[in-house]
């Protein structure tokens, strides 16, 4: 995973860049936002109400998202916080039970964010199920 802070090089000028976010007091959003090559998004999700959400990625190009519980393990991370294809196409869907008050780290990313020549725009949907 390449991470939200980082540098870009456009027209031989280095920029340096930290994409991070925090969306607060909402059970419902619809954030548009672009990638860049060798970029990833990082957004931190306070969700309001405990309960079930609906994480969905729309965009063009092959997509991947992380939903991070900040006391997960890494093992516990890989294997039940990610989602590629879940969604349309090759966009990732992932449903999580999330507690109220707690900090969830979200990343969105291209599925292999080095292969990316251009940048993309992208939707993070998230909505709560009940």
């Amino acid at each position: 995973m390449t991470p939200a802070n980082g540098t870009s090089q456009e027209n031989g000028s280095i920029t340096h860049y930290e994409n991070i976010c925090t969306i607060n007091n909402t059970t419902s959003i619809n954030l548009s936002s672009t990638l860049y090559p060798n970029q990833t998004q990082a957004f931190v999700f306070v969700p309001p109400e405990t309960g079930s959400y609906t994480f969905t990625i729309t965009s063009n190009y092959d997509t991947y998202i992380y939903v991070l519980h900040p006391g997960y393990t890494e093992e516990y991370v890989y294997n039940a916080d990610c989602n590629d294809d879940s969604g349309d196409g090759a966009n990732p869907l992932l449903i999580k039970r999330l507690t109220a008050g707690v900090p969830y780290f979200i990343i969105c990313s291209a599925y292999n964010p080095n292969s990316e020549t251009q940048s993309n725009n992208f939707s993070l949907v998230i909505y709560k199920n009940d």
